[in-house]
């Protein structure tokens, strides 16, 4: 949403561009001004839209011990059968918020993300 919110301030721009350089004779500025408008009114909506969802509270999800032993089942064995090194990375940067490796073998401190 933010993207399309910062492609709707480009269009802005690009619009404020031509009314600087023609001016009042600027072409269609009829046309101009409406658009400049409907963007404004649609830029609004949307950063609106993105307080609301911040606003939001998180939904509750409640895990059983089990289901966390049996997704960590299923991390290890994705890992270890179907390594690829980007999709592994984008997966650990979503809960691993930094990894340690210390010279001992096996020792690792990993901080986990909020």
């Amino acid at each position: 949403m933010s993207t399309y919110i910062q492609d709707v301030k480009r269009r802005n721009s690009k619009l404020y561009e031509v009314l600087e350089e023609f001016g009042r004779d600027a072409p269609h500025l009829g046309d101009l001004a409406q658009r400049l408008r409907e963007n404004h009114a649609q830029i609004k909506k949307l950063e609106t839209k993105l307080r609301e969802i911040d606003a939001e509270e998180p939904p509750t999800l409640e895990v059983e011990d089990d289901d966390l032993l049996e997704m960590a089942a299923l991390l290890v064995e994705a890992l270890k059968t179907r390594y690829n090194p980007a999709q592994t990375r984008a997966l650990l940067a979503d809960f691993i918020q930094q990894m340690l490796w210390r010279a001992q073998p096996c020792a690792s401190n990993m901080t986990l993300a909020a």
